[in-house]
Order: C-alpha cells, then sequence, then structure tokens
C-alpha cells in the first residue's frame, strides 16, 4: 500500500499510523488531497469482500465489528 501511495502527485500528503485520541484506535493512513481526505484502513483478508447495511462480510464472516 505504500509504494502506491507514492505514486500521488505531490500535491497529495501521506500521514502513516494516525492514533486516533485516547487510544481508540488508529487509520493506517490520511491522505490530504487538494479536493478530500481519505482515511484507509488496511486489512488481510482473503476472498471476497461485500457490504450489507453498512456492514463488512468476507465468504466466511462479518469482517468488522
Amino acid at each position: 500500500m505504500a509504494e502506491e501511495l507514492e505514486k500521488l502527485p505531490d500535491n497529495y500528503y501521506v500521514l502513516p499510523d494516525v492514533m486516533l485520541p485516547e487510544k481508540r484506535g488508529n487509520f493506517d493512513y490520511v491522505v490530504i488531497g487538494p479536493s478530500a481526505i481519505y482515511l484507509i484502513e488496511v486489512k488481510n483478508k482473503s476472498g471476497r469482500i461485500y457490504e450489507t447495511r453498512g456492514k463488512l462480510f468476507s465468504a466466511k464472516s462479518r469482517f468488522e465489528r
């Protein structure tokens, strides 16, 4: 993922491993672009990932809580 983000134009800023206040978690990457901010969470799951009613699932189980 980091290698792909390095290919972004110079007007994008990539911040890795941004911690949330009070140890509530982190974002793997925050990307700040000219017209938007992107929050990227990276997971190591294989197979089909899909969304139903705002929740993510893999073929075998719920993906996220």
